[in-house]
């Protein structure tokens, strides 16, 4: 049970400051809550709802709407830019970063590089795209992003790799998928 729903603020992008509070389970299903005009957070509780969300495995995340509540007020506001604030309340508070990365298997994977290819250099990359890593950190899953390809001199990366025709050349792909069942074999160890 979320014990702590007393109202919460977050800084937005643009500075504005927006209020919020949380209902039911902690660990819950997010459900968020929009109240209308002219009211704030505060009307959650008038529904005495806490246990009933709680029994229903759902967190109730209660959001003030600008100017309203905690909420500061937009200068210049437009409804249809208010999930905008919603989805950066959801980004920041719900769905946090990774903690950070074990590098524990980075020298096995450079090993397995090195031994297909002396000439490698691998480096660590961080990708600030969104992957299916964070849902594994979640459940405490460290993933590696390893998707090893021996391109040639020429290829032009950026023009074929996530574009119109995405394509690699089929011997890039036989060396990655060499590397990664050479990696599986050894964790498999």
């Amino acid at each position: 049970m979320v014990t702590d729903n007393t109202s919460k603020t977050i800084k937005l992008k643009d500075g504005r400051m927006l209020g919020y509070a949380e209902y039911g389970s902690s660990d819950g299903k997010p459900v968020f809550y929009f109240h209308g005009h002219p009211s704030s957070w505060l009307d959650w509780p008038l529904f005495d709802a806490d246990d009933s969300a709680t029994e229903l495995n759902a967190r109730i995340i209660a959001v003030d709407r600008p100017g309203t509540g905690l909420s500061d007020f937009k200068r210049v506001r437009e409804i249809l830019a208010w999930p905008d604030d919603v989805i950066e309340l959801e980004t920041i508070r719900y769905d946090p970063a990774p903690p950070e990365p074990d590098m524990g298997l980075f020298d096995t994977l450079v090993g397995i590089l090195r031994k297909a290819d002396p000439d490698a250099i691998p480096v660590p990359l961080l990708l600030t795209a969104t992957t299916d890593a964070k849902h594994f950190s979640r459940l405490g899953i460290q993933t590696y992003g390893f998707t090893p390809m021996n391109l040639p001199k020429k290829f032009i990366f950026f023009e074929t790799i996530h574009a119109a025709d995405e394509r690699i050349p089929v011997e890039a792909v036989n060396f990655g998928a060499n590397a990664v069942y050479e990696a599986l074999q050894l964790c498999g160890e």
